[in-house]
């Protein structure tokens, strides 16, 4: 029902009750009034007539009296008697002769004796004389020649239920005025406080229809007049709001058409919301692809996979993706979960880079295999030197440079090809129950006579029953590795802590000293290839710039990951995490 009709019915209800109740009050008062307006007037009629009656010039005669009697009885429209003293009908005005004398004794009826004792007397009954009801009033006239008589006067009832009747038609047509007049009212009351309502409505549904631009003018000076500058209000912010996001969507499309990555948005139903021209370029894509789901749009299960797992997960997935269409590349994914729900995922086309690393593992790998004879050749020929009996000391002294230098060069050439076979497309780790209790409690009695030559001590701490799925041989380089970068760098005054332990399920292993600590400018590239925090300390201690690099594939390769945490001058902490669930992923692959 429209609010119009709703405040009009409430009002024609409330109107309806208000006059019945008032009608119902003043219906009994308009039938007594009526009623008591004739009694009231035959009452003030018989005490004129007995007063009329009483006075000398009154007629002494009966027959004379009737005639009188006839005429105050015209005048007054009512029926009038006088009753002798002895009871018998002196005078009335509906009968004469013969008639008049038949009338019964009338000092019988209840209205003269109640005059004859009280003066007054009145009483409602049927009139045998007359054949219907009548109201008799009656009063004693006390001088004059009819002394003693009693002087009556009476109406039949019905004039009095007539009168009764048009006063019950009068209050009814009243009431009956006023309901309309109230209908009337409450029409144009209904219509005038839904005028301003449906000025609200016709504004709102502007703002639905995106017509911005509008304005309410109600001025009602009430609440109805807040409600629509309040609209007014929230028209604008909504106007400015709509503004800002085209001026975003716009910078956003900007951004996303210039962007040579590919760029892929999905809801909460996995519905594609966005896909960049690169996108499309990138999977040859000939129809759009939002509104579609991802392997609808793409047709590969993997980045569906990807998509929905990362949804589900709320986590950052790095993944490397081969396709075939519309040719041969490798893609990687970065994909992460958005608050609204869906994913957001970037699509970076790395063919060249990966090709060209394939380049350099394979040139590097070559010529280490290279370098490994000569450096053999030269190894053994110092070693032949270092056995004869040189006398120049100058010569001694160029044999041991070039056995330092050949040792590096030697050192290098084994982490190099370490890590190209590490590295290298059909790697396979050699896949075993690795209890990493045993294995850091083995190191730590290996290496602690070193670390107390260079650093404080070393200490260990292992987590029994600490068992995962990897190479032993890896792992083991990975915390030597950490362990000698330690010693090497952390200072003389530093104590260095061995850490083996279970943390959210997985498997830690963490290498931590008290030493110099890391720039935070060095910290992001401490796992590239020859990478030096100081350069020329790095070449008296020895190292070859490839042991955290090499650490670094070995984590990747059992599905975890390295990170260094270290404040300068407080230290640093190198901590491997190892999935106890591994049961070995393909060689790089990484999460």
């Amino acid at each position: 029902m429209r609010l119009r009709n709703r405040i009009f019915s409430t009002y024609l209800v409330v109107s309806f009750v208000l006059v019945a109740v008032v009608g119902a009050l003043l219906y009994r008062a308009a039938i007594d009034a009526a009623r008591v307006g004739f009694e009231d007037r035959l009452a003030t009629t018989v005490q004129i007539l007995a007063v009329e009656l009483g006075r000398t010039s009154t007629p002494a005669e009966e027959s004379e009296l009737d005639v009188y009697i006839d005429a105050l009885a015209r005048a007054a429209a009512a029926r009038v008697t006088i009753v002798a003293p002895d009871g018998h009908v002196a005078a009335d005005s509906e009968f004469d002769g013969p008639e008049l004398a038949a009338l019964d004794n009338h000092n019988s009826r209840a209205e003269v004796i109640a005059a004859r004792r009280l003066g007054t007397g009145e009483s409602t009954r049927y009139s045998r004389s007359l054949g219907t009801d009548l109201v008799y009033r009656a009063n004693t006239i006390d001088a004059g020649p009819w002394a003693g008589s009693v002087a009556r006067v009476a109406i039949p009832r019905t004039r009095i239920q007539a009168a009764q009747s048009n006063a019950r038609r009068r209050l009814l047509g009243a009431l009956a005025l006023a309901l309309a007049l109230a209908g009337v009212t409450g029409a144009l009351w209904a219509r005038r406080l839904s005028l301003p309502i449906k000025g609200l409505k016709e504004a709102a549904e502007q703002v639905r229809d995106g017509q911005l631009e509008a304005r309410v003018d109600i001025r009602t000076g009430d609440e109805i007049e807040e409600l629509a500058q309040a609209l007014d209000g929230a028209r604008n912010q909504l106007a400015s709001r709509i503004q800002n996001a085209n001026s975003e969507r716009d910078q956003l499309e900007a951004v996303l058409d210039g962007m040579v990555e590919g760029v892929m948005v999905t809801d909460a139903n996995g519905t594609i919301v966005i896909a960049n021209p690169a996108l499309r370029t990138l999977f040859g894509l000939e129809s759009p692809a939002v509104g579609h789901t991802v392997i609808a749009a793409i047709r590969q299960p993997a980045v569906a996979a990807i998509m929905e797992e990362t949804a589900a997960r709320n986590t950052v997935m790095s993944r490397e993706i081969t396709i075939t269409y519309p040719m041969d590349r490798i893609i990687a994914l970065y994909a992460t979960k958005l608050s609204t729900g869906g994913a957001a995922g970037v699509f970076h086309d790395v063919t060249a880079l990966k090709r060209t690393d394939a380049v350099r593992r394979d040139f590097v790998a070559n010529v280490s295999h290279e370098l490994q004879t000569p450096l053999a050749t030269l190894s053994a020929h110092a070693e032949s030197l270092a056995g004869a009996d040189l006398k120049s000391s100058q010569a001694k002294e160029s044999l041991a440079a070039i056995q330092r230098q050949v040792g590096r060069l030697s050192a290098l050439v084994a982490d190099l090809l370490e890590l190209s076979r590490i590295e290298s497309d059909g790697f396979e780790p050699v896949w075993t129950a690795v209890d990493v209790n045993a294995l850091v409690n083995d190191l730590a009695s290996e290496w602690e006579p070193r670390a107390g030559e260079s650093v404080q001590g070393l200490t260990v701490e292992s987590e029994p029953e600490l068992v995962v799925a990897g190479d032993r041989r890896l792992l083991r380089q990975a915390v030597v590795n950490l362990l000698e970068n330690a010693i090497k760098y952390a200072g003389e005054a530093a104590h260095i802590r061995l850490i083996a332990r279970r943390v959210n399920g997985d498997a830690q292993i963490e290498v931590a000293d008290t030493g110099r600590g890391i720039p935070i400018e060095d910290q992001s590239r401490l796992f590239e290839r020859f990478y030096r925090v100081e350069k020329g300390r790095a070449r008296v201690a020895g190292g070859t710039g490839l042991g955290l690099s090499i650490v670094k594939h070995v984590a990747e390769v059992h599905g975890g990951s390295v990170v260094v945490e270290s404040t300068p001058g407080a230290g640093a902490k190198f901590v491997i995490t190892i999935p106890t669930s591994q049961t070995g992923p393909k060689p790089g692959e990484s999460s």
